[in-house]
């Protein structure tokens, strides 16, 4: 203790020495200054310990000052050791031994001191050292932890203008906005040399961080999209931010993949179109055999069969009840064929790869029944037909509330030129289009919730039947009603058969890159814990209604995020427990996701609270 005391006694003839401050605070009064700049400042994160800041070359250097317990010495790594901090600064101000610069300028008073004789001391005053202090200053946190905490905030006032600053490197800032519940980000320099504080692209200066922000909080600013109006808080009791630590994939590995990809992709980018119709599916692993993973597809089949089928939703009635009543008892012409005639094709409410969608009516067992009608007529009929009718062929065995049901086809060799597949409608188009319309108004969370429980539960349903979609997007979810969906588009589907757990393409082809998992982009293996990455991916589309993942990012890019173990960061608004369900979807190891059937009552959870 008497130690300390003296320690202390020492300081007071120290002019460079600052106590407990920050290591931003410490940046800050040293940015700018000329090399060999220094100050000695107490740690705050260990006891006993110090810190000494040196200005190099536009930066700032930070050298940890612990007492070695067994000489009872103060030393940076292993050099020398001295009994004070203020004795190893004369030390390194004479030589600079493993510094990279030697202690030429004490940032603080002028005074007269044994280290005064071969060192300039300098009176230099720190032009904005209060803004540390301020509740919109962050600190220096990651972008992931910078969306999240303004999610929470915007989560709970639902407001525009809601903002915080954070710190980046090489003196610069990050101002992050909130507007049209969306995160926006303006980059803060400050300029060394005039010693002022500018967004990056704007003209007007101000001699501190703080003036800055008051500036923009008091006035419409030209260029920002709205005012900083509330800062985001940065104590509160909002739970910590459930990021994970991802493993970085190993740098040879993705430049294997670049070289690999470079001859049949244009540079920077991976949307491109490839000619999926070679790809084979190549011999695979057995499919392991577990009781929880029989017992699991029991639970999920035993909830529906064919009569169960018009109860698609409560609240919803089906127009195809009827049809299910009959004395033939089933949705489908018996072979599945009908004639032309029995389909009457109205206007056109979608286009897709292999053609035109229409409104239409279907007769069925006597009755016409509302459809979906997909078209081919032409030359593409001829080019496609085998596609097209494979995708009918999964479709087919599938029957479930939330996947869209094939009801019968019109085939050209039957009914002239041209190739028609009846599906069940959903009047209100994709889920993507739908969220998009109502962006501004926010439909309730629960509502949210209510669609990715239905798709979660036919994607359990579909994985029970070893199916691997390969193309699950909000643009893929088909809204029956303003509360009840169905997955569509199995185009790219394939079915696993027993003795296999995956599905191997043997190339690339027309893949939704943003929505597959490593091991797809990687090594173009399909697996269902492959569709739980999508489901992810189709869970933050949700909550961020309807907006494109990895936005202007192209298809390298975004390799090289997954690369550095990063994620998509939280939407706007969007609770806690959801992201940390999307976090979960994008383990980098397939086996370290969770099943369809184990996110089921997760999402369950957070309905019901």
């Amino acid at each position: 203790m008497a130690r300390n005391d003296s320690i202390e006694m020492d300081f007071s003839n120290a002019p460079y020495y600052h106590g407990e401050i920050t290591r931003f605070k410490a940046k800050d009064i040293l940015t700018g200054k000329a090399n060999g700049s220094f100050l000695l400042r107490k740690s705050l994160n260990k006891p006993n310990a110090f810190a000494l800041s040196v200005a190099h070359e536009g930066n700032v250097l930070n050298y940890s000052i612990q007492l070695s317990p067994d000489a009872n010495l103060y030393r940076i790594d292993q050099g020398a050791g001295f009994k004070t901090p203020v004795e190893l600064c004369e030390h390194y101000s004479q030589d600079k031994g493993g510094l990279r610069v030697k202690l030429m300028y004490p940032i603080g008073l002028i005074r007269t001191s044994s280290i005064a004789h071969s060192v300039r001391s300098l009176t230099l005053s720190n032009p904005d050292s209060s803004y540390e202090s301020n509740e919109w200053f962050h600190g220096n946190i990651t972008r992931e932890e910078d969306a999240y905490r303004l999610s929470c905030d915007y989560r709970r006032l639902r407001r525009d203008g809601i903002f915080l600053v954070r710190e980046k490197e090489n003196n610069f800032f990050a101002l992050s906005l909130v507007h049209c519940a969306k995160v926006h980000r303006y980059k803060i320099c400050f300029d060394t040399t005039a010693r002022v504080y500018k967004i990056v692209g704007k003209q007007k200066c101000f001699d501190s961080l703080a003036s800055l922000v008051d500036f923009y909080r008091q006035y419409r600013p030209d260029g920002l999209l709205c005012a900083l109006e509330v800062a985001c808080t940065r104590n509160s009791n909002r739970p910590a931010c459930p990021f994970p630590n991802q493993p970085k994939v190993k740098t040879n590995i993705v430049a294997a993949l670049a070289k690999r990809l470079e001859k049949i992709m244009p540079k920077n980018s991976l949307e491109v179109s490839w000619d999926d119709s070679k790809e084979e599916n190549q011999q695979s692993s057995p499919r392991p055999k577990s009781q929880d993973m029989d017992m699991s597809k029991q639970n999920v089949l035993s909830r529906f069969n064919r009569k169960s089928m018009p109860r698609d939703s409560i609240g919803f009635q089906s127009p195809y009840r009827n049809l299910a009543n009959s004395e033939q008892g089933e949705i489908v012409a018996p072979d599945l064929y009908i004639t032309n005639d029995k389909v009457t094709v109205g206007r056109e409410i979608g286009r897709g790869h292999f053609g035109s969608v229409n409104l239409g009516e279907c007769e069925i067992h006597g009755q016409f029944t509302p459809c979906a009608v997909k078209s081919m007529s032409g030359n593409d009929v001829q080019a496609n037909k085998n596609e097209l009718l494979r995708e009918v062929s999964i479709m087919q065995k599938l029957d479930h509330p939330y996947i869209v049901r094939v009801l019968a086809v019109c085939d050209s060799s039957r009914c002239g030129n041209e190739l028609k597949i009846v599906l069940e409608l959903a009047p209100l188009g994709d889920l993507k289009s739908f969220l998009k319309r109502h962006i501004r108004t926010s439909l309730p969370e629960e509502q949210l919730l209510t669609f990715v429980i239905q798709v979660c539960d036919g994607m359990a349903y579909l994985s029970s039947q070893n199916v691997v979609h390969r193309d699950l997007a909000a643009r893929n979810v088909l809204m029956v009603s303003e509360h009840f969906v169905k997955i569509s588009d199995f185009g790219m589907s394939r079915i696993l058969h027993d003795s296999e757990n995956y599905y191997k393409a043997a190339k690339p082809g027309a893949w939704p890159v943003r929505w597959y998992a490593p091991e797809s982009l990687l090594y173009y293996k399909f697996t269902t814990k492959g569709d739980v990455w999508s489901f992810g991916v189709t869970l933050w589309e949700v909550f961020s209604y309807g907006n494109k993942p990895y936005q202007n990012m192209k298809g390298q890019e975004i390799l090289n995020m997954l690369e550095a173990g990063h994620r998509l960061e939280c939407p706007c608004g969007c609770s806690p427990g959801a992201y940390t369900l999307m976090l979960q979807c994008w383990a980098h190891e397939g086996d370290q996701r969770p099943t369809f059937t184990e996110l089921l009552p997760q999402l369950q959870h957070l309905l019901n609270k």
